[in-house]
């Protein structure tokens, strides 16, 4: 799903679920803003089954380190997110766009899986993560 931002998220989800209505499991794969969108569809389409990956992921609008002009319509269409099962994040301490600290409070009970990483919120060192996303992927289609 490609979004800009003025786009519609709601539209462009429900053509999305509509799209793939008639898959099984669908992974799922978001980054930053679009993690949440990736969010947002994961629930729209009711299946425990699909796969979640979500990377430096806007949890909720509240996170961002700093002023970063976010258009207010985009952002009226962010909504809070608590990942769950089949869910792998990943996220840095370092990032400097989103606070992540809430995905490594010890106190959070954890659902999903979590990869730290040291790297930039753009995650330049994204090709080093690749066998762990891998690896993931294969066990939640593998798991007894």
């Amino acid at each position: 799903m490609e979004w800009q931002e003025d786009s519609i998220i709601s539209l462009l989800l429900s053509n999305t679920v509509k799209q793939f209505k008639n898959c099984e499991e669908l992974i799922i794969i978001g980054d930053s803003t679009g993690a949440n969108f990736a969010f947002q569809l994961k629930e729209l389409r009711q299946n425990e089954e699909d796969i979640l990956i979500l990377m430096s992921p806007l949890l909720n609008i509240e996170q961002k380190n700093f002023d970063i002009l976010f258009p207010i319509t985009l952002s009226a269409q962010i909504k809070k997110m608590v990942p769950s099962k089949n869910s792998l994040i990943i996220a840095s301490r370092t990032d400097e766009v989103l606070n992540q600290s809430i995905l490594f409070d010890e106190n959070t009970s954890q659902s999903f899986t979590l990869l730290e990483v040291n790297d930039s919120h753009c995650l330049e060192n994204f090709r080093k993560y690749l066998p762990a996303i891998r690896a993931f992927i294969l066990n939640q289609y593998f798991k007894s």
